[in-house]
């Protein structure tokens, strides 16, 4: 989704026509400055997936109890490690959607319930159920299908 965002702002924003509420506003105020800086963050953002995407690198590690994701771009790296967690394999939420998810979910009484990290989405649910149990098998954490 920030994706799609950035490159909608990165649109307006190359156009020269700042929209604020709808209309295109003649003049530059405070809200115009709010609006292009949250654009031009936008569009920096879009950039910054579309290289990553086209010329970095993307990885998943999976050992005991860890699960990391790695990424490098022009020699910067980025790690985040995603702590003790519980792998979930979750349906399509919209019924003429056929996008499956594995998340990473935080386990039950987790201070931190509302962080989720997307491992993978994919309209295959049994590719995603094996890649789930393989991670589940290799971290230890706990597989956990969703009803449909």
């Amino acid at each position: 989704m920030p994706f799609v965002v950035g490159c909608v702002a990165a649109v307006i924003a190359a156009t020269g026509t700042s929209v604020v509420y709808g209309h295109a506003a003649s003049g530059t105020g405070p809200i115009q400055a709010v609006v292009s800086v949250v654009f031009g963050a936008l569009s920096a953002l879009c950039f910054v997936q579309v290289a990553v995407s086209a010329f970095g690198n993307q990885a998943w590690q999976a050992t005991a109890d860890r699960l990391e994701f790695r990424q490098e771009l022009f020699g910067f790296r980025l790690a985040k490690r995603i702590p003790g967690q519980v792998i979930l394999l979750s349906p399509p939420t919209a019924p003429q959607s056929s996008s499956w998810k594995l998340v990473a979910a935080p386990e039950a009484g987790s201070e931190h319930f509302w962080k989720v990290q997307h491992i993978h989405i994919s309209s295959d649910d049994e590719e995603l159920r094996e890649l789930g149990k393989l991670l589940a098998t290799t971290t230890g954490w706990p597989f956990v299908e969703e009803n449909h």
